[in-house]
């Protein structure tokens, strides 16, 4: 009995953040990391293990774009504007890969770190550093990863909009 296996096409891959599509992604623009072990191991004198749950949730995410992605402008000016108003804007960053199942949410993140910029006779990419409070991570069946990324954009949504006082 064979099975076939998804096709993975970057081209499918969706990313936003700030409810803001990113786009001029270079070849590997994505890379996202738990920022603690899930758990935490400590044996005693005589070989008795324990183990704690870390309550960690929070992750690095590093977003990798082309030079003259628009992205970098619209980044730059997150990074501006809070510069002006001394505070800090927070809101999620959403990936979804229907090819693979993979959502990924990432809440309460803010840019943590702007690119090194480097200017040569080509192009060079530009990596974002951001940190987020809250990382989710969700492998789901095939046909359901683009109706939870909805899901999760509306969540996102109210989350950025519910950081502005009326």
């Amino acid at each position: 009995m064979s099975s076939i296996l998804p096709v993975y096409s970057s081209r499918e891959v969706t990313l936003s953040f700030l409810e803001q599509s990113i786009t001029g992604v270079a070849d590997n623009f994505a890379s996202l990391e738990q920022n603690e072990d899930f758990t935490n191991e400590d044996e005693g004198g005589f070989g008795e293990v324990g183990i704690s749950i870390s309550p960690s949730r929070s992750g690095m995410f590093e977003l990798t774009l082309q030079q003259t992605s628009l992205t970098n402008k619209f980044l730059s000016g997150v990074i501006n504007a809070q510069r002006l108003s001394g505070g800090l804007y927070r809101g999620s960053m959403t990936l979804s890969d229907p090819s693979g199942g993979a959502l990924v949410q990432l809440r309460n993140c803010h840019i943590k770190k702007g690119p090194t910029l480097g200017f040569g006779s080509q192009a060079q990419d530009r990596t974002w550093t951001l940190f987020c409070a809250d990382y989710i991570y969700l492998e789901l069946p095939e046909g359901m990863t683009e109706a939870a990324a909805a899901l999760g954009g509306i969540i996102g949504t109210v989350e950025t909009l519910s950081q502005f006082k009326v």
